[in-house]
């Protein structure tokens, strides 16, 4: 495993080209986001998200969650609606997960068997800078073994996972927040599929202001 150390709020563009080069290769690289270590693979390359369940010991039914550079991927991914659409624009970037109906060109790999796809848009200094230097989907799932608690410390990482990952951008301790909210916003109606820091009340009470503000608008000749 190489293995860079780094500043988590400002990290190292070495660092972080070399962690690229490596997911570009079809490689693995542990990084440190807002609440623990993630495992990322480039989303796109079938095969490095293979070695991701590999290396989890993760059951390959279990779709893997996605980063995107920014909020304009969630259109260009996903079948959006007004209620992801204003979601996003709140709580991106930040601990929140949307589910939705993906489109047509969306690897298969990455896909619920309902054709549905996780994504969110990391608020993380190096999740943020490693997803847009790629320039593409990066895997999200935790840097740990399947049901075992995630990992907050990067030597931990280096001592459990060892040859399982081609890089780790260590950043020492994260804050061990609790995980994203994933919310499932492919219908009408959002749903809660993992709580998080965000509850549903205050995603829906957001909503609702937002409604109000726009009724509240003067209109416009």
């Amino acid at each position: 495993m190489i293995r860079f150390r780094v500043d988590p709020q400002q990290p190292d563009p070495e660092a972080l080209s070399t962690a690229v080069e490596v997911l570009g290769q079809g490689g693995i690289v542990a990084y440190p986001t807002e609440s623990v270590y993630g495992l990322g693979a480039c989303g796109t390359n079938e095969s490095a998200c293979r070695r991701i369940f590999e290396a989890k010991g993760r059951d390959s039914g279990k779709p893997l969650p996605l980063l995107i550079p920014d909020p304009t991927w969630l259109s260009a991914w996903c079948e959006t609606n007004p209620t992801a659409l204003k979601i996003a624009r709140v709580y991106w970037p930040g601990g929140l997960t949307m589910v939705l109906k993906a489109k047509a060109h969306v690897p298969r790999h990455v896909l619920s068997d309902q054709g549905k796809v996780g994504l969110r848009v990391p608020s993380h200094p190096t999740a943020a800078a490693l997803v847009r230097l790629l320039n593409a989907p990066l895997t999200a799932t935790s840097a740990n073994r399947s049901g075992q608690p995630g990992i907050e410390d990067g030597e931990q990482v280096f001592r459990e996972l060892g040859e399982r990952v081609d890089l780790l951008l260590d950043g020492g301790v994260t804050s061990g927040r609790t995980p994203s909210t994933v919310l499932d916003v492919s219908e009408n109606l959002p749903r809660v599929l993992r709580a998080g820091p965000l509850a549903l009340e205050d995603l829906m009470s957001v909503l609702e202001h937002e409604d109000a503000r726009r009724e509240e608008a003067p209109c416009l000749p």
